[in-house]
């Protein structure tokens, strides 16, 4: 491209990193708990018997 050197220099802000990595908890989270919630709705012997 031109006006742009050819090499790059990589930055890692230490804000990025947070975001990420409580984007990632948040979201496996939210992805766990739908499913123990409809579990947790069912009695044990229905359960059970709906496999």
């Amino acid at each position: 491209m031109i006006g742009l050197s050819s090499l790059i220099y990589p930055v890692l802000k230490i804000s990025d990193v947070v975001t990420a990595n409580v984007l990632i908890i948040v979201l496996g989270l939210l992805a766990s708990l739908y499913p123990a919630w409809r579990a947790a709705r069912y009695v044990p012997v229905e359960a059970i018997t709906r496999t």
